[in-house]
């Protein structure tokens, strides 16, 4: 699913940005929903890419954190705006 390429791309680029308990239940949430895509279960998929987002949702968040200091780096208040 694209959400699982997504995953798996922030997690090639960002990994750093999490602990080991964090990056297991991301890891084992996208097995879920490989498996759920695998046996093709409709019903399956919707819980296990639900369950796949509530596990992602502090690791977009320290994404977009760590995006925003990288932009605003060298950067005075002033000059942003």
């Amino acid at each position: 699913t694209s959400l699982s390429q997504a995953t798996q791309a922030a997690l090639a680029s960002d990994r750093h940005l999490l602990n080991t308990d964090e990056l297991d239940h991301i890891e084992a949430a996208l097995a879920s929903l490989t498996a759920c895509a695998v046996q093709n279960d409709a019903d399956a998929i919707v819980a296990a890419t639900q369950a796949l987002n509530a596990a992602t949702t502090e690791f977009a968040a320290r994404r977009m954190d760590s995006a925003v200091q990288k932009g605003l780096s060298g950067h005075k208040l002033t000059e942003i705006g």
